[in-house]
């Protein structure tokens, strides 16, 4: 049993985790800004919820006092301003590696595909040991916050693991899911005529990765991706969405690069009216004209992990959770 140390529990995939870690007996404290509806069913499988500011790194020694292992998820993948990103994805890790230094603490930072930037060939996914080349302020303030890790783990025994995921699909995510709504509208749609490939993973499968690296694997200052087995191209997603959704016509859209652009343009117009990070913005759109956002699992495989979920039973079941939860 291990006292677990959780931050960013109140996004997608920091549900899934809580959940899995009070499943596996471990006691978990809950790091957050403030309490949400969710702590409650937490809190009865026995979660301690610890109302706190990552910036404050006085209460976040305390909060983190006699913890084995911290699991910092916390994040932001839309911002206002280049600045905006990194302080929320660079400096609260930098503060809690602080607290955390000198303390036997097994540091896990879970990055992101993106602190790696695409690959140039479908049949030569990006591995760990490839220079990184993060194309985007998310990115780039990733892979600054990994550097942190690193540092860090210089001087602490390089007890530290960073886990790398590129996207992330399943029950309760808000992005990949607008694919679920046009296709509950028949629809599919790309961008670009050029067939683009990505990696992704079932929100399941990264949660069961994460709990492996803590559970079972010595910290050796170690990055790994962790990705399905196979990458698949847009069209390919959009069959296996179709599949789950039981659909078997649907018009295909596909528009040119290019026709994002005032999409984007008119977007981070009003975001700077309304304060609220666009949806669609220019940091968006350089990820979307990458043709290969392709990862090896291979490392984090070779360590005795491995996919449970076929994309057919995921897409399967994020769809039934979707349609259960009048989502669609």
């Amino acid at each position: 049993m291990q006292n677990i140390v959780l931050t960013g529990a109140t996004g997608f995939i920091g549900q899934h985790l809580a959940t899995a870690v009070l499943n596996s007996d471990h006691r978990l404290n809950i790091l957050s800004r403030r309490q949400k509806g969710e702590f409650s069913g937490f809190e009865t499988k026995g979660a301690k919820i610890s109302i706190c500011e990552l910036s404050s790194k006085s209460i976040l020694k305390l909060m983190t006092k006699n913890c084995d292992t911290v699991i910092h998820l916390a994040g932001t993948t839309k911002t206002l301003t280049e600045k905006e990103m990194f302080e929320v994805n660079v400096e609260y890790t930098k503060n809690l590696l602080d607290v955390c230094d000198g303390r036997n603490i097994h540091f896990v930072y879970i990055s992101s595909q993106a602190a790696a930037g695409p690959a140039i060939d479908p049949e030569k996914p990006v591995k760990e040991s490839d220079p990184p080349n993060p194309l985007t302020w998310y990115g780039k303030s990733k892979l600054k916050a990994e550097e942190e890790v690193i540092n860090w783990g210089k001087k602490n025994n390089n007890k530290f693991t960073i886990i790398r995921p590129p996207s992330v699909f399943g029950p309760g995510e808000k992005d990949i899911f607008s694919c679920f709504k046009l296709m509950n509208k028949n629809l599919s749609f790309s961008i670009g005529y050029k067939e683009k490939r990505i990696s992704v993973i079932y929100v399941k499968d990264l949660v069961s990765a994460i709990m492996h690296l803590v559970e079972n694997v010595e910290p050796s200052g170690k990055t790994y991706f962790a990705s399905s087995d196979h990458h698949y191209s847009w069209e390919e997603l959009f069959s296996a969405i179709a599949g789950s959704m039981n659909k078997k016509r649907y018009l295909k859209l596909k528009l040119p690069e290019i026709s994002a652009v005032p999409v984007a343009v008119f977007s981070e117009a009003m975001s700077k009216i309304t304060k609220k990070p666009a949806l669609l913005n220019s940091q968006k759109i350089i990820e979307m004209k990458q043709d290969f956002w392709v990862c090896s699992n291979a490392l984090l495989k070779s360590t005795g992990w491995t996919p449970q979920y076929s994309l057919d039973e995921a897409m399967k079941e994020t769809a039934n959770w979707y349609k259960n939860n009048n989502w669609i």
